[in-house]
């Protein structure tokens, strides 16, 4: 051993090193600005339903990562309380990012994707510190330990909302001046995908909203040779991880799905599955009942669709038996045989969780839960996991399919599936416009 440590470099440890550390001179200014939406200063589902936020600057360098939609939620109702289904999130369907015109991301199913990457997949030490700003509160009796406010007749409640884009978690500073306009579009959604199940109050606004971010001036040297660079037809190129989402609606009493993805991809990271409930379901008597509303709703359930053999006696452990497997191709996900158990369906989630962002270590979804409402699908796909580029590449003509068996026909049957697909995708800025590689 003594032969291969000598063989290694020596270097001067930090506690030994007194070099002071680079600086940044260039960097002259840093503001906090504020950008309003077009054309309409009053938002509800029955009226004017789409923000529009377009950033520009003359100078400034947009630090993404700073970027929050802050508003207000006023409950017009003159004598019944509102209550969100989760965080503000919940109010949004959409959201669209253009850049010079050029779509860039499109987040469709909005609320449910938010919930599901930044909420059930996060910490729940996170979801408590983030209630100071998304309108929710601590509660020890939930899990994660927060819920919605509620907020009374005629009242507001000041939220703020950092979007699920993936051009927020690039790691550059966006050149505004350069990029003929950064423009966020939200699209309201329904209220009964907005609000809780037992929200007395269906009436609402969205008032004051504003995207508060911070931007970074260079001196004149600096911003000359970016100028000078992209007068010479060169670009400014960096990679994103985006969310695409696919529905399906499921025929009544199925056992089993197979869904195909109608959507190649040059770079699939990851891809994650959840399911909701039916409006109604026949029971074992042939009878026709009505889901509960915790099981089909649209931005907070994530209904596990497995058929079970209840434990007995009443404290014994009940067994999931549903199985899924993963198809490009001729490869399947997971190879030999498809996951037939909760505890490997759990392990291949937190597998597949650092494709979309690799900082999460623990989430916010414990037994119990992802037993009943908090289920997910979690399909890695990278060849080295957090590496960039490492993804499968769909756009060769391999069929896509996912597949699942042994659902349960009854109570816990699903009535849609959604399948969330983390692509990565390259953006590039130059003089002419901007180009997206997906």
């Amino acid at each position: 051993m003594d032969l291969v440590v000598a063989g290694q470099d020596d270097s001067l440890i930090d506690q030994l090193s007194f070099k002071l550390p680079s600086t940044s001179t260039y960097a002259v200014e840093r503001r906090l600005v504020s950008a309003y939406a077009s054309g309409a200063s009053l938002f509800s589902p029955d009226g004017v339903r789409v923000a529009r936020f377009t950033l520009t600057s003359s100078e400034g360098w947009l630090d993404p990562s700073t970027l929050r939609l802050c508003m207000k939620l006023h409950n017009t109702s003159a004598t019944d309380t509102l209550q969100l289904a989760s965080g503000p999130w919940c109010l949004f369907s959409q959201l669209r990012l253009l850049i010079g015109g050029v779509e860039v991301e499109r987040i469709t199913h909005y609320g449910r994707q938010h919930e599901l990457f930044r909420h059930l997949l996060m910490s729940n030490d996170w979801n408590i510190e983030s209630s100071v700003e998304d309108g929710t509160e601590y509660n020890a009796g939930s899990y994660p330990q927060v819920q919605p406010k509620v907020i009374g007749p005629g009242q507001t409640l000041s939220l703020n909302l950092t979007p699920l884009l993936g051009i927020l978690q690039c790691g550059k500073y966006l050149p505004l001046r350069y990029m003929g306009g950064m423009t966020l579009e939200f699209t309201l959604a329904d209220p009964a995908a907005a609000l809780h199940p037992n929200s007395a109050s269906q009436s609402y606004n969205v008032e004051q909203a504003s995207m508060r971010m911070a931007t970074v001036r260079l001196d004149s040297a600096l911003e000359s040779s970016f100028s000078s660079m992209l007068l010479q037809s060169k670009k400014l190129p960096f990679n994103i991880r985006t969310l695409h989402c696919q529905e399906q609606a499921l025929p009544a009493s199925n056992t089993e799905v197979s869904v195909s993805m109608v959507r190649a991809l040059s770079r699939l990271a990851g891809l994650f599955v959840t399911f909701i409930g039916p409006q109604t379901y026949v029971d074992q008597n042939g009878a026709t009942q009505q889901t509960p509303a915790t099981l089909r709703h649209l931005h907070k359930t994530l209904l596990n669709p497995s058929a079970t053999i209840t434990g007995v006696p009443v404290n014994a452990a009940d067994e999931n038996l549903m199985s899924w497997s993963l198809a490009i191709g001729p490869k399947t996900y997971p190879e030999g045989q498809p996951s037939s158990n909760i505890a490997e369906t759990f392990s291949l989630l937190k597998q597949t969780i650092g494709t979309y962002d690799e900082s999460i270590r623990t989430i916010s979804i414990h037994d119990a839960n992802y037993r009943n409402d908090q289920f997910v699908v979690g399909v890695p796909l990278q060849t080295v996991p957090n590496q960039a580029f490492s993804s499968v590449n769909t756009r060769s003509g391999d069929l896509v399919v996912f597949t699942a068996k042994n659902l349960d026909q009854y109570a816990r049957q699903a009535g849609r599936i959604f399948v969330h697909m983390v692509a990565e995708t390259i953006v590039e800025l130059g003089e002419s416009g901007v180009q997206v590689y997906d």
